[in-house]
C-alpha cells in the first residue's frame, strides 16, 4: 500500500509540473504601454531634441530617420538631440521604448526640418586700419591711450600701413594681407622706423589662419602663427622684436562693432596688464577706410595733407610767419654744473623730444644763425620723454637748482612748463609719479629771444630725492609758433 501511495503521489506532481509548464507557455509578455514623445527645434531649424515618455519603459532607442550611420541614439528618457543637414526635408521619427520582462514599444511621428541660415558675422569681410587720428593708440588702461596715438597725418606717412587688409572669411579662416610693405619699428631691424618687406612669418603667409569671435565675451581669437589684427609687433602678452617667435593665437578684447557694421574696435592688453593697445578698424568700402577729405580750414588743403589744418595757410597749408634771424645768446654757466637737454653749448643727456603723445604740434629742428633750435608749429604742447635715458641717468632733484631755456615766439601768448618727478628709483609709475606745472608768461614777447630761469623750489610739490623723467611744454591752444634752445638744469 505504501508503494502505491507513493506512486501516485508521484504521479499527481508530475501532473501538476505538467499542467503548469503549459500555463506558461499559453501566457503573453505584456508590451510597453503609452509610448510618445514630444519634438522641440532650436539652432538653426535644423537640431531637433526628442524627449521620450512610456509607462513601462526604462531606455529608448530614437531613429531620427535620416540615411546617416549616426542618425540613431539612445537614451534612458531625458530628451536627445539631434542635427539635421542644413537643408529643407521632411523624416520619419521612430522611438523605441524598452524594458525588462516587456516587449518593445514603439511610437512614430513625421518632422519637417526647415533651416535656416544664420546671419552672417558682422566681422566677415576685409578691414583695414581707421583712416582718422587715434585708430592707433596706447596707454595705461582700457579707456587712456594718451602715451601715444596716431596723428592724422600719420594715415599719409603711414600709408604703407593703413593699406594693410585684414580679412576674416565666412568659413572661420583669417588672413593678412600686408602688401609688398608694411610699417616696421626698429625692433625688427628698421631704424629709423618707415615702411619696409614685411617680416616673416607676420607677412601673411599663413594659410591656416582662423577666427573666432566670442559675442558674449567680446573677444576676438586669431589663430595661427604669425596672424595678428593692428601691428604685427603685438603679441598676446609682449611686444615682439627682431627673432621673436609668433604666437600660436592671440586673443583681442573689448570688442565693439558699431550700428552700422562698419568699425571695429579691439583692445588687446600687454606686459602683465601694465599696457593696453587699442586698434579701431573699418570695413573696406567704407567711408572710415577712406582718407578723409575734410577741410577744417578752408584753405584747400585737405587736413590730412594740412601741417596746420586749423589754420589757413599755403603751401603746407600753414600761414606764412616770422622766423628768427639770430641765435640766442650763448650760455655762460660753467658746463660742469650743468645737465643739458638740448643746447649747442653742453652736451646734451639722452633723451626723446617731441614723442606722440596726440599733440597737434609738429617739432622739427632747424638750424638759424649756425645754431640748432627746435621749432614747435601748430603748438598746444609737447614732451621731452626719457631723460636720462633711464632710471640711473634721470635728473636728481636734489642735485639742481633751477632750469632755464629760451624761447622766440611770432603770435605765442602762454607758455606753460612741467616737470615730472618719477620718485626716487627713477622709475616710470603712472600710480606715483608727481608732476608741477608753472606758468612761464601769459603775455609772451613776440619776435625776440626771451631767457627763462626757473627755481627748482618753484616745483614745491616735486619730492626732494625725485629724479625728473619728463618735461612738457604747455599752453598753446595748437595756432602758434615756438623755438625753444638751450633747455638745461644747473
Amino acid at each position: 500500500m505504501n508503494n502505491y501511495l507513493k506512486k501516485g503521489m508521484l504521479a499527481l506532481l508530475g501532473l501538476c509540473i505538467v499542467y503548469s509548464c503549459s500555463k506558461d507557455a499559453d501566457e503573453e509578455t505584456p508590451q510597453v504601454s503609452n509610448v510618445s514623445f514630444t519634438v522641440e527645434v532650436s539652432g538653426d531649424g535644423n537640431v531637433i531634441t526628442v524627449t521620450p515618455t512610456s509607462t513601462e519603459g526604462t531606455s529608448y532607442s530614437i531613429d531620427f530617420g535620416t540615411s546617416a550611420s549616426d542618425d540613431i541614439l539612445t537614451t534612458a528618457g531625458p530628451g536627445v538631440s539631434y542635427t539635421y543637414p542644413e537643408t529643407v526635408g521632411t523624416y520619419t521619427i521612430v522611438v523605441t521604448a524598452s524594458a525588462y520582462g516587456f516587449d518593445n514599444g514603439t511610437a512614430t511621428q513625421e518632422v519637417t526640418v526647415v533651416y535656416v541660415a544664420p546671419p552672417p558675422s558682422p566681422l566677415e569681410g576685409r578691414w583695414v586700419l581707421l583712416h582718422e587720428g587715434g585708430a592707433l593708440g596706447v596707454g595705461p588702461s582700457s579707456t587712456d591711450f594718451s602715451w601715444w596715438s596716431n596723428a592724422l597725418g600719420d594715415v599719409v606717412k603711414r600709408d604703407c600701413l593703413f593699406d594693410d587688409v585684414y580679412v576674416f572669411n565666412a568659413d572661420g579662416s583669417f588672413q593678412n594681407i600686408p602688401g609688398e610693405t608694411t610699417w616696421v619699428e626698429p625692433g625688427f631691424g628698421n631704424d629709423p622706423e618707415g615702411c619696409a618687406a614685411p617680416i616673416a612669418p607676420w607677412n601673411g603667409s599663413n594659410s591656416s589662419a582662423t577666427w573666432e569671435y566670442d559675442e558674449d565675451a567680446k573677444t576676438i581669437r586669431i589663430s595661427g602663427a604669425g596672424a595678428y589684427l593692428g601691428l604685427f609687433k603685438i603679441g598676446e602678452s609682449v611686444e615682439h622684436a627682431s627673432g621673436a617667435t609668433a604666437d600660436e593665437s592671440i586673443t583681442y578684447t573689448d570688442v565693439s562693432i558699431s550700428e552700422d557694421g562698419n568699425t571695429l574696435t579691439v583692445i588687446k592688453v600687454i606686459a602683465d596688464g601694465g599696457v593696453f593697445w587699442r586698434f579701431k578698424m573699418a570695413k573696406e568700402g567704407s567711408s572710415g577706410a577712406e582718407l578723409p577729405q575734410t577741410d577744417t580750414d578752408g584753405d584747400g588743403i585737405i587736413d590730412a595733407l594740412d601741417a596746420c589744418p586749423t589754420v589757413s595757410g599755403t603751401g603746407d597749408g600753414c600761414p606764412v610767419v616770422t622766423a628768427p634771424e639770430d641765435a640766442p645768446a650763448t650760455p655762460t654757466a660753467d658746463a660742469s654744473t650743468v645737465t643739458s637737454i638740448f643746447s649747442d653749448a653742453y652736451t646734451d643727456i639722452a633723451s626723446t623730444f617731441a614723442p606722440n603723445w596726440g599733440q597737434s604740434t609738429i617739432s622739427t629742428e632747424e638750424t638759424i644763425a649756425g645754431n640748432a633750435v627746435k621749432k614747435l608749429v601748430n603748438f598746444n604742447f609737447v614732451g621731452i620723454d626719457n631723460v636720462g635715458g633711464d632710471a640711473a641717468g634721470r635728473i636728481s632733484i636734489a642735485a639742481v637748482t633751477h632750469v632755464t631755456f629760451d624761447y622766440w615766439t611770432p603770435n605765442g601768448s602762454t607758455l606753460k612748463f612741467k616737470l615730472v618727478d618719477y620718485g626716487s628709483d627713477g622709475e616710470w609709475e603712472a600710480a606715483t609719479n608727481i608732476e608741477q606745472m608753472v606758468t612761464v608768461t601769459e603775455a609772451a614777447p613776440t619776435e625776440t629771444w626771451t631767457n627763462v630761469v626757473i627755481p627748482i623750489s618753484d616745483f614745491n610739490t616735486l619730492s626732494a630725492d625725485g629724479k625728473i623723467g619728463q618735461i612738457i611744454f604747455d599752453g598753446g591752444d595748437g595756432t602758434q609758433t615756438f623755438y625753444i634752445d638751450n633747455i638745461y638744469f644747473y
